[in-house]
């Protein structure tokens, strides 16, 4: 067994030099992840500065429960702030408001809401009424996942699940609650586990994707801000662009 104390005088001062430097390297990054984490500060509502969007926090409160996304247990409580939605040729979601599917089948062109700064969210959008004939009890259908995103800067997120489009039920009848919430990070980023989903094929991940194991798996906290429309198909006619050229 060899004793450390015999070793001679400039290998262990070698070594020592190399765990002092060992040492000082990890805590400074222990520092740095420490000034970051703490860095995420939650806006006051007595904040002087005014929200970058306004909250309208009890037309949130008063929309979720009144399209029963509270009631169908989607999530425990509404959202504290207004997330602004747009699409193409300035459609913008207003709480629950009528969509038509031709203004939303492509991506939001931009989406903002009155974030904490220094923190980081996860952008979650779900059907909560997606028709699943082989297990009838699984309603939320996953249609677009980003996490780590900085503040509200989503193109600097990492996209867990790319955009896809509402898809029209079996038969066209009803209507669907499409959900956008955002959720607090509990830490500056997070490993997700789950791999990356594309658009197409159509994966039965995104059939089986529950928001509240997602919630509990992460500790997410929130739903910071969130918005919804609704489709109604019964209406709705779903028509190729090229349809609407001359006859």
């Amino acid at each position: 067994m060899t004793n450390f104390d015999d070793r001679p005088m400039g290998v262990s001062r070698v070594i020592d030099i190399h765990r002092s430097k060992f040492t000082f390297v990890t805590s400074v990054i222990l520092l740095v992840a420490l000034i970051q984490q703490s860095t995420c500060k939650k806006r006051s509502m007595y904040d002087p500065d005014p929200p970058r969007v306004p909250r309208r926090s009890w037309a949130v409160k008063n929309a979720f429960e009144r399209y029963r996304i509270i009631l169908d247990r989607i999530i425990p409580k509404a959202p504290d702030r207004f997330m602004l939605v747009k699409f193409n040729n300035n459609k913008t979601v207003e709480l629950g408001s009528v969509m038509r599917f031709d203004d939303v089948w492509e991506i939001p062109v931009f989406i903002n809401f009155d974030f904490d700064i220094g923190c980081y969210h996860t952008l979650i959008f779900l059907n909560i009424d997606h028709q699943n004939e082989f297990f009838p009890q699984k309603r939320q259908y996953l249609h677009w996942l980003v996490g780590n995103i900085p503040e509200v800067m989503l193109e600097k997120g990492k996209i867990l699940a790319s955009y896809l489009m509402p898809i029209p039920p079996p038969i066209l009848r009803g209507s669907q609650r499409l959900v956008f919430l955002a959720y607090r990070q509990p830490k500056i980023t997070i490993q997700f586990s789950e791999p990356f989903i594309p658009a197409l094929p159509l994966p039965k991940t995104r059939t089986n994707w529950t928001l509240e194991e997602f919630v509990k798996k992460y500790k997410l906290i929130g739903p910071v801000a969130g918005n919804f429309y609704r489709i109604d198909w019964q209406t709705e006619v779903v028509r190729p662009k090229y349809d609407d050229g001359p006859k």
